[in-house]
């Protein structure tokens, strides 16, 4: 039984931030993903494809659409926004943490991680 898969270091860019350069100029943020689910793919040869489990591309791209969907004042609004949207994306998914990341942004290496759960 498969109950969770994680996608680490992942990088987004997206207009994320409150200073006026920040609404122009995209950021890079760093993701990790974990998606707590329930599929079963066992020792069963004709469950060992890809539409058995989840296709970590449309995580990527799923991510990635909601990065530029819009500015986002906010790294928290983005954070909630992009797990509600990977929640729905099968229904083994039971819930998402998405950890999310800002280098940069902060001075002495101080990175800003917020942590939202769908």
């Amino acid at each position: 039984m498969i109950t969770c898969i994680q996608l680490a270091n992942v990088t987004l860019t997206a207009r994320c931030g409150c200073l006026p350069e920040e609404r122009e100029v995209p950021v890079t943020l760093i993701a990790t993903v974990r998606l707590r689910m329930s599929i079963s793919v066992g020792d069963d040869p004709a469950r060992d494809r890809l539409d058995a489990t989840l296709d970590y591309r449309r995580v990527l791209e799923t991510l990635q659409g909601v990065a530029t969907a819009r500015h986002f004042a906010t790294v928290e609004s983005l954070a909630e926004t992009a797990a509600g949207r990977l929640r729905l994306m099968h229904p083994a998914i039971r819930a998402v943490e998405l950890e999310l990341s800002k280098p940069g942004a902060l001075p002495g290496g101080v990175v800003p991680t917020v942590t939202a759960i769908a």
